[in-house]
């Protein structure tokens, strides 16, 4: 059970990293706005821009707090 648990979060992982850096790619002009309001929706003001120090801090920090 425990290796599922690391497969789900290198999923989830995935998944994060795709919507924060890749999917603005996927998203058609005029709805690019209502996806920059998803990813605020889903992962706060803060930590939504790409390459953003702010969120890069905060998410590993995020990261140790789940492997302890």
């Amino acid at each position: 059970m425990k290796y599922f648990s690391k497969v789900k979060r290198l999923l989830q992982r995935l998944d994060r990293w795709f919507e924060l850096n890749l999917g603005w790619m996927f998203i058609k002009g005029y709805k690019q706005d209502s996806y920059r309001e998803y990813l605020k929706n889903k992962y706060g003001p803060k930590n939504y821009i790409n390459g953003s120090e702010e969120y890069f801090k905060s998410y590993y920090e995020q990261m140790k707090e789940r492997e302890d």
